[in-house]
């Protein structure tokens, strides 16, 4: 997943050197709505600059927020402090 989010954000860098806003913030919009962090100071700046309406902006934030959420559990906790090796398998 983090492959498509990355070709994402370059892709509306691309567009947005180009001059084709609208497509570039849709790109942004997106890559942070599927919880891609790089893309959502992108999403604030193109709501700054007026490309992005309030209620996409608002969206986008909302998705973002439940996805990384989402993403962050007890068991994926555990797992983390297992692979780096601060406690043994055996104590959970």
């Amino acid at each position: 997943m983090r492959g498509v989010m990355d070709e994402r954000v370059t892709r509306g860098d691309i567009e947005r050197k180009a001059g084709n806003y609208s497509r570039a913030y849709k790109h942004f919009l997106i890559a942070a709505r599927a919880g891609y962090q790089e893309s959502s100071k992108d999403v604030r700046e193109g709501f700054e600059a007026g490309c992005v309406t309030k209620d996409e902006y608002a969206h986008a934030l909302m998705e973002f927020q439940r996805r990384r959420d989402e993403a962050m559990s007890d068991d994926r906790e555990r797992a983390a402090v297992i692979l780096c090796n601060e406690i043994t398998p055996a104590k959970y």
